[in-house]
Formats: C-alpha cells, structure tokens, sequence
C-alpha cells in the first residue's frame, strides 16, 4: 500500500495547507487456463475486485514476468568478497524464489506418490533459469531445512530422490543471500508436528525477503479428518500459517501425490491453494502433466493497484478478484494485511 499526500493551492484571505491520503492496495493475481498457461493482456476493466464486500477501483495491472533474463557474469578480476548481510528487508531478487516442502509418509498410498513424483520435481527444477533459486524442506514427524535457496540445479537434483528426502538432515545459513535458513526457527521446526505448523515456520522465515515467493507442497494432505458436516479439521495452527504465508507474499501450490482419485485429506490441501493465491494439483493419474502444468504457473503474475472503498483499512483485510473470461481461473490471495 501507497500513500500520497497533495498540498492545496493557499486562499486568498487566510492560508490553508493539508494533506489528502490516498490508500492504495497493491496485490498479486494469477489468471489461468485449465493447462496452467497465463492468460495475457489483461486490463484494468478485465479485474473485478471487492475489499471487505465492497467494489473498489483498479488504478492499475501490470504484468510481471517471474522468469527474468540471466544475470550478467562477472570475471574473477571483478569479483568481490561477499559482504555481510543486511538486517533489514532486502531488495527483491532477480528471478522466481520457490521452495519445495516434501511432507513425508511411510504408507503405501503416500510414499508411492512420492516415488513416482520425484523425477518429475527434478524436471521442474532442472528447467529453471539460472537467476532462480530453490529451497528445500522436508516435514516428517518436525520440520527439516535440506538445502537453502540455491541455483545450483544439477546438485539438488541428486538430493531430491525418494531416499534422499526420507533421509535426516539440516543446513545452517551460511552467509548467502537470499537465504531461508537465515530467519529459519529451527527451534520451531523441531517442534512442528503438522504441515501447518511446517508452513508457519517457513512463512515466517520467508518474510523478510522481499518480492513474491512460491512454497510448492509435495504432500498428501492437510488438517485431520472429523465426524460433522466439514469432514477435515484445520485448526488453529492453520489460520496462523495462512497470515503468516500472506505477510510472507507468497502462495502455496498443492501437489498431491496420494495415489487414490479422491481422498479425504485433499481437502485442506485445496483450502490452502486457495486461501494463499495457489492451486491444488493431483498427480495420481499424470504426475508429469501436473508438474508441466505447475511450471507454467510459475511463468507470472499481474500486479494490481486497488483503491479501496475506505480510507482507512482494518490491519487485516478480505480481498476477491474475479475475471470475467470463459474457461479461466483466478488465483488470489484471499487475505491481506495493510502496511504499518
């Protein structure tokens, strides 16, 4: 959010100045094909948005492309020690920041999913450009951080095969930037004992990095199942990863590798991608396609200048986009908070 101030023109019998505040919401929406390619062109007559229920005005859609051109290479002549890294919010990086959450499982229908996606997860990563970086984390029983953010894709390759997620293991920040060890709370991580709990850990190491951020969840559900009318129980816990992921900027896309057509569970993994600005993908039946699908998600975004229909916005706000174009999906972060 903006806020602009304008001086007015003093009276000819007594001056006067004040300050006019205008608000303004800046946001992320993704529009989409039923394949997962972008729809492009978009303008701002095309977005419908509401802000707490009410109708509020597009100021203004920009289409951000996630997969920016290389970075210039340096020779050794040039380079230069690496200087310590900043406390305070970094610029946003070049290139599309992602981090792959492995939620594991030793039963049949769950760790067979697992196996069967694994190459097809080495396929998107190995297709990034060298400007993207990649994370990797792995919920069992707690939390684990397997690799920070990296561009190199041929090593993390090697450690992204079913035996090598279900093997133990941690890293340490170790003076790279951006980096998610760096505000990692391994503390927490321990202690974290559902996937909610992991994606809350994972937000709020991913806040002070700036620019927009994509957790990909290769898992096989979300909340706990229940008797009653809503089958899945999400809890508490998941309210505060959502919040967490949104002050975060960054959304969830959901790959469910449990091998069944339909299965209770799948449900929180829906209401993630939902709730975040993401998407819930199956893998059953084509786990290539869907990875395929996913990559081209991950092409980019438009960006929206709203103003809201109040002056003053609660800290903590809903937010609906519609578009409306046959055969289209919208991707939105449902919940957003306003700046200080």
């Amino acid at each position: 959010m903006l806020a602009a101030s304008a001086g007015v023109a003093p009276c000819q019998e007594e001056p006067f100045r004040g300050e006019v505040e205008v608000w303004r919401i800046i946001t992320q929406v993704r529009v989409i094909r039923s394949d997962g390619s972008p729809v492009l062109g978009l303008g701002r007559d095309d977005f419908l948005v509401t802000v707490g229920g009410r109708p509020a005005e597009v100021e203004a859609v920009d289409w951000v492309t996630e997969a920016t051109p290389p970075l210039e290479t340096t020779t050794s002549e040039d380079a230069r020690p690496t200087e310590p890294a900043p406390k305070a919010p970094m610029q946003p990086p070049r290139g599309r920041l992602v981090v792959l959450l492995f939620q594991t499982d030793l039963r049949p229908s769950r760790v067979t999913g697992l196996v069967r996606i694994d190459e097809h997860a080495i396929e998107l990563v190995q297709s990034l450009a060298p400007e993207d970086r990649i994370a990797v984390a792995v919920m069992s029983s707690h939390l684990d951080l397997h690799a920070d953010f990296t561009n190199d894709f041929e090593g993390l390759s090697e450690r992204l095969t079913a035996l090598e997620v279900l093997r133990p293991e941690s890293v340490a920040y170790d003076g790279r930037q951006p980096s998610l060890a760096r505000s990692f709370d391994e503390r927490k991580a321990r202690r974290a004992t559902t996937l909610s709990e992991a994606l809350e850990v994972i937000g709020n190491a991913l806040e002070p990095i700036a620019g927009t951020k994509s957790v990909v969840v290769v898992g096989w559900g979300a909340g706990r199942f229940q008797s009653g009318p809503r089958p899945v129980y999400l809890g508490p816990d998941y309210d505060r990863a959502v919040r967490a992921l949104a002050r975060a900027n960054t959304s969830v896309f959901s790959l469910d590798i449990t091998q069944a057509d339909r299965h209770t569970l799948e449900e929180g993994l829906q209401q993630l991608a939902d709730d975040t600005g993401g998407l819930y993908i199956r893998t059953y039946l084509f786990p290539g396609l869907s990875v395929d699908k996913l990559a081209r998600v991950l092409t980019g975004h438009y960006e929206l200048s709203v103003i809201p229909p109040e002056k003053k916005l609660k800290k903590e706000f809903k937010l609906r986009i519609r578009v409306d174009l046959p055969g289209v999906e919208v991707l939105e972060r449902g919940l957003e908070f306003r700046d200080p």
